[in-house]
Formats: C-alpha cells, structure tokens, sequence
C-alpha cells in the first residue's frame, strides 16, 4: 500500500515495470494507468474502460499481476532484483484484470 503517496507508487510502479521480465510482470497498474507486458509494444496507457478495476481501485496500491510460482525464484535476500515484498495472502481482494479490461 502507498496510500496518498503517488510518488512512491509511480515510483514502485516504474521499479516493477523496469524489472518485469526478471519478476515475470503480465502487467502493472497503478493510478489508472497500465503496462502491459502481453501486449507486442508495452506501454503505459489509461485503463481503457472507465468502470474497470482497473480504471478505479488502484490508486493506493501497486498491482502487479505475476505467475503464482513468480515469488518461490525470487532470491530471499532480493540482490538479484532489488528488494520485494509480497502480501500475506496472494489474491486476497484482487483477481487478475480481464482482457477486456486491459485494452
């Protein structure tokens, strides 16, 4: 959670994105903006449908959509990828965007 700050959450936004293909990122979105890494040419853009989670709940947290299994290769001490902190829970309170929802 970033709360209020929207600096840091560009700026953890921007860090997940720089690393997507290390941390295996389908897509990041934060402030009503997402990249997504499925897409030939990534690129940040607004959430296309207003009405969308995507559009609509992700301004005081960063969402990073990754396999499952993304966070049992990550390094414990994080040196290969820099420092990352998962929720307790995978999933709780968010499920992956529809396509339709993405572009």
């Amino acid at each position: 959670m970033v709360g209020t700050n929207t600096a840091l959450g560009w700026q953890v936004a921007t860090w997940a994105a720089a690393n997507a293909a290390a941390l295996q990122v389908k897509y990041v979105i934060f402030a009503g903006q997402i990249i997504d890494f499925r897409e030939p040419t990534p690129a940040w853009h607004p959430c296309r449908d207003p009405a969308s989670s995507c559009a609509q709940n992700h301004f005081n947290h960063v969402h990073i959509s990754s396999p499952s299994s993304t966070a049992a290769r990550l390094p414990a001490d994080g040196a290969a990828a820099g420092p990352v902190r998962f929720g307790a829970a995978q999933g709780a309170g968010h499920r992956d965007a529809r396509p339709s929802e993405l572009s």
